[in-house]
């Protein structure tokens, strides 16, 4: 029964199976404004028992404007592009000569395309036009585009698949989710397709799949060659397919959800906590309580990464339940923190840095559990990374290593710390793979030389670092090209061996778009304002007078990793922003930890 889900489907929708000898068909089936939630709750008809009997899971789609043109080339490409409204497929041509275009070659191939595109889009039709067919198709590939209410669902179904074999054919089902979401459900079915979730090389996550692996999979299907970075769907045997993907969705509903109040809550909460620090320093009282009030809920603003981290593994039923659990976890690292040290904040500051960092670390050594469902690390994919510590929490492990091994460790120690998170930085399926590397070997690499401020020797130094960087970057690539399966990093060195420079060309273009589109976004803009009223309030205050002073040891290392991190990283606003918060809460809760007592609280 485990082969049988087409079979069943087809049986339950009265559907008597076709048996005429012809060729095997796919059938492509793409219905617009179907989401998981319809099919969960069961609203989506045939699609929930084929989802129940089939391979399911959910696909990441980028974020387009227009999702249905979007997706549209992306199904034919197996890339990422975006055009102009009213551009064309000939112009997508002629813009990128290389790419493969899915229908062209599966007909050269000798495999029929039928193209039925229900709405009247002309873009559609245009980009999913079919190619003349081949004297002797061997197959045959029907991609239906439906744009549905749910009322339609089981007809459109059944008009797809109503004539397939199951024993021969196969069926792909995407519902394409309206703008703004960034999931799709996903099921396939048919010959040779066991029960089972959902996977691929490009996620590494059982129940997820991008929308670059659907063309790589029709391809492998028809016995077509994939090059380098294509990486088809891959069924996982699991009975209980459908719970998986359940639990998987209901995790990335409260990530997206949850991401803007946790946020604004630490955005707000650091703002609030600065100015009050400013305050009892400038004053020089403040009782006892209220320092110790304060330090504890600096402590836990700094631990809510880490409470993100550890909150996947707690039990939750509920949005609140979850975002409890995060600031539950972050309270508790931050009381734990305190643990003997109650009047000394900038040595539970430290404390908490060091929590912060073993919980990260540990996480990604063991599994990226909390990792790849961490609020944080998952905005870019409403709700779910991919797999290794991301931008966000690679600035978080900076800045609290720098801190702990800076003010809380021997030279010996330092070492070691700031060695293992450049290693765990660097791992292909640990890090944030080369932009971590470079930024951990920069940064903490120019903080490791300890006298910084030598002119031109900086200079020298920090260079030596980045050019070793460099070179253990190269190596890092290199190495994960040699794996069998090669992450993002091995496949960057694949595609330069084969694409030459024009792959790097593209990959920068890329990157480049990204900061661009982080740097634009409203939240990137709140917390510029908040870092920029902090740091014009403590200039105000004298804080930062140490700096014209000619102490500038205290800052270089700091400047050194939140330059290295902004320029070796997309979106790299956000761990640079990351490791000047955890700078500027250490030098508060020093300065704060002199203040004299008020009264005896």
């Amino acid at each position: 029964m485990r082969h049988a889900s087409l079979a069943i489907v087809l049986l339950l929708m009265g559907i008597a199976p076709c048996v005429l000898a012809r060729q095997p068909v796919t059938a492509v089936v793409i219905m617009e404004g179907v989401t998981w939630q319809h099919i969960e709750r069961g609203e989506a008809g045939a699609l929930y028992v084929l989802a129940r009997h089939g391979a399911v899971g959910l696909m990441s789609v980028g974020r387009a404007k227009d999702t249905a043109t979007g997706f549209a080339i992306t199904l034919q490409t197996g890339r990422r592009f975006t055009l102009t409204r009213g551009a064309s497929a000939e112009l997508l041509k002629e813009r990128y000569p290389r790419v493969r275009w899915l229908a062209e070659e599966l007909a050269r191939a000798g495999i029929e395309v039928q193209v039925r595109v229900e709405p009247p889009q002309e873009s559609l039709r245009t980009l999913l036009a079919q190619p003349p067919p081949p004297p002797s198709p061997s197959a045959q590939v029907q991609i239906w585009w439906f744009r549905n209410n749910l009322s339609t669902v089981s007809k459109r179904l059944e008009q797809a698949i109503g004539s397939l074999d199951p024993e021969r054919d196969r069926v792909l089902i995407i519902g394409l989710p309206p703008s703004g979401e960034q999931l799709a459900p996903v099921i396939v079915a048919g010959s040779g397709l066991p029960t089972g979730v959902l996977t691929s090389a490009t996620t590494r996550t059982a129940g997820l799949v991008s929308d670059m692996d659907i063309a790589p999979t029709l391809r492998q299907w028809h016995g077509l060659p994939l090059q380098v970075g294509e990486h088809p769907v891959r069924v996982l045997a699991e009975d209980d397919a459908f719970a998986r993907v359940q639990s998987l969705a209901q995790r990335c509903r409260w990530n997206a959800q949850g991401l803007i109040p946790v946020g604004v809550l630490q955005v707000a909460g650091g703002l609030i906590a600065v100015l009050t620090a400013l305050r009892a320093i400038q004053t020089q009282k403040a009782s006892r309580r209220a320092r110790l009030l304060l330090s504890v809920a600096t402590g836990a603003l700094l631990s809510l990464p880490a409470g993100t981290v550890l909150a996947p593994y707690l039990p939750a039923g509920a949005l609140w339940q979850y975002v409890g659990m995060v600031l539950l976890s972050a309270i508790w690292l931050s009381l734990l923190a305190h643990w003997g040290v109650r009047d000394e904040p900038f040595c539970a500051y430290i404390r908490a840095c060091a929590l912060t960092s073993l919980v990260v670390l540990a996480d990604a050594i063991g599994g990226q559990h909390g990792v790849k469902n961490s609020m944080y690390s998952a905005y870019a994919l409403s709700g779910i990374r991919f797999y290794g510590v991301g931008n966000e929490l690679m600035g978080v492990l900076v800045g609290c290593a720098l801190a702990w091994g800076l003010y809380g460790l021997p030279t010996l120690l330092r070492g070691i710390l700031w060695a293992a998170v450049a290693v765990v930085l660097a791992v292909p399926v640990w890090g944030a793979n080369v932009g971590g590397l470079l930024t951990s070997a920069v940064g903490l690499g120019c903080a490791w030389e300890g006298k910084l401020a030598h002119g031109k020797r900086l200079l020298l130094r920090c260079t030596g670092w980045m050019i070793a960087g460099v070179i253990a970057a190269m190596a890092v690539m290199w190495l994960d090209s040699l794996s069998a399966l090669p992450s993002h990093a091995g496949e960057v060195w694949l595609r330069w061996r084969t694409e030459g420079w024009e792959a790097v060309t593209e990959t920068f273009s890329s990157k480049i778009a990204l900061t661009a589109r982080v740097l634009l976004s409203p939240f990137a803009w709140g917390v510029l304002l908040v870092i920029g009223v902090a740091l014009w309030r403590m200039r105000r205050s004298g804080l930062l007078t140490v700096f014209s002073n000619g102490k500038r040891s205290e800052y270089l290392p700091w400047l050194a990793c939140i330059v290295a991190a902004f320029a070796f990283n997309d979106s790299g606003f956000v761990p640079a922003a990351a490791i000047l918060g955890v700078g500027v809460g250490a030098v508060l809760m020093r300065k704060l930890q002199e203040v004299k007592d008020g009264s005896p609280g």
